[in-house]
C-alpha cells in the first residue's frame, strides 16, 4: 500500500524566526536583479525599514520638481544612463546614506531595534564592513545579521535594466560591474567566510521569471 501526503512548499524566508525587532539584513544584487521583487513577496518586506538608495534619489528629484530646489538635477532624465550618474554622485555627495542610518538607529538609544534592510549591489564587501560597526556598537548582535543575494541570469537583468516600465537605465558599464562585484564578493564569502560580525543565516534567491511560480488554485 502506498500512501501519498500532498505538500506546498513556499519561497518565503524567514529571519530571525520571524522577529519584529533586531534584524539586519543586506539584500545583495546586481542592478536590475528584482530586489524590490524579492522583497515583496520572499522576504517579509513589511517588518523592515529599507535603505534603499534608490528611494533616496527618488526623494530628491521630488523635491527639486516640487520645491523649486536643486536646479542641476531638476531636468534630469532617468531614462538616459549619463542623467542617471548624474544622479548618483549627487546623492553620494550629499552624504545622505549615513544620515539616513542615524535616523533609522534612533529607536535603538531607547533600546529599541528596528528591523533594518539593506538594499545593496554589494559589488565589494565594504557595503558591509562600513556600516557593521555601527549597528553593533548600538547593540544588534551578529547571529542576527544576515545575506540575501537575488542573483539573476545577466542577461535577465539587462532586459529588465531597459523595460519600458523601469524608471531609469543604470548604465551599461555600471550594470556590468555590479553584477560582477556581487558575484565576486558572494565568491569570497563562500571561500574566506562572511565579515566579522555576520553570523546569521545566508540565503541565495534566484531571480527572474521563469523561477517564480505562482499558485492561483484557491483549493
Amino acid at each position: 500500500m502506498y500512501s501519498f501526503r500532498e505538500f506546498l512548499t513556499e519561497k518565503q524566508i524567514v529571519l530571525g524566526k520571524g522577529a519584529k525587532y533586531g534584524q539586519i539584513v543586506f539584500l545583495a544584487g546586481g542592478a536590475g536583479s528584482g530586489k524590490g521583487f524579492a522583497t515583496k513577496h520572499f522576504l517579509e518586506g513589511t517588518k523592515f525599514k529599507i535603505r534603499d538608495v534608490d528611494e533616496m534619489k527618488k526623494a530628491f528629484l521630488k523635491l527639486a520638481a516640487m520645491k523649486n530646489k536643486y536646479p542641476e538635477i531638476r531636468e534630469l532624465d532617468l531614462r538616459k544612463p549619463k542623467d542617471v550618474f548624474k544622479l548618483h554622485m549627487f546623492v553620494k555627495n550629499k552624504g545622505v546614506k549615513d544620515k539616513s542610518l542615524n535616523m533609522m538607529l534612533t529607536q535603538a538609544k531607547v533600546g529599541k531595534l528596528p528591523n533594518i534592510m539593506f538594499d545593496i549591489t554589494m559589488k565589494d564587501k565594504g557595503d558591509i564592513t562600513e556600516v557593521l560597526p555601527q549597528l553593533l556598537e548600538v547593540g544588534y548582535n551578529s547571529r542576527d545579521v544576515h545575506i540575501v543575494w537575488v542573483l539573476t541570469n545577466y542577461y535577465i537583468a539587462v532586459e529588465q535594466n531597459k523595460a519600458p516600465s523601469r524608471g531609469r537605465i543604470v548604465p551599461d558599464d555600471i550594470l556590468l560591474k555590479t553584477h560582477e562585484g556581487a558575484a565576486g564578493t558572494m565568491w569570497n564569502f563562500v571561500t574566506s567566510g562572511t565579515p566579522r560580525g555576520v553570523d546569521g543565516s545566508v540565503h541565495v534567491i534566484l531571480g527572474g521569471k521563469k523561477h517564480t511560480v505562482f499558485w492561483n488554485n484557491p483549493e
